[in-house]
């Protein structure tokens, strides 16, 4: 199955992904694996998916929702929900932190929030929440 199988109908989905996909490729080579209910992106394990909530939920507030594994808590008020690790490793970050930084962390197993994504690259968020 391919992510496009998956978002067929999913403007939003798709533009997610597609930014999604672009910025992780900026940081190295991963593998994208598609299911029935998710895109995973990985390395040696899953450290980000794309799922549709509106295939579980009759009211969903969201088309998509990103959810980051970064084996830690994180408290930014940017997550909806945040679902506590079953390891905890002492870190804390700055909640004007972004997705792609998260992201960018979790895919490299790394608890530490700088030098992860430069302020300066394209996929630094800048404060804004639109993803296309």
């Amino acid at each position: 199955m391919d992510p496009e199988d998956l978002l067929p109908s999913k403007p939003v989905a798709a533009a997610v992904y597609g930014r999604v996909r672009s910025c992780l490729g900026e940081l190295g080579p991963f593998e994208v694996r598609t299911t029935k209910s998710q895109i995973a992106f990985r390395r040696k394990r899953g450290f980000a998916y794309l799922w549709l909530p509106g295939q579980y939920l009759s009211n969903a507030d969201a088309e998509v929702v990103l959810s980051i594994a970064l084996g830690r808590h994180d408290p930014s008020e940017r997550f909806k929900e945040v679902a506590h690790p079953h390891r905890a490793i002492g870190c804390t970050t700055s909640r004007s932190m972004d997705p792609m930084r998260w992201m960018a962390m979790s895919s490299n197993g790394s608890a530490k929030p700088s030098n992860v994504l430069a302020d300066s690259h394209p996929c630094a968020d800048r404060g804004q929440d639109n993803i296309a």
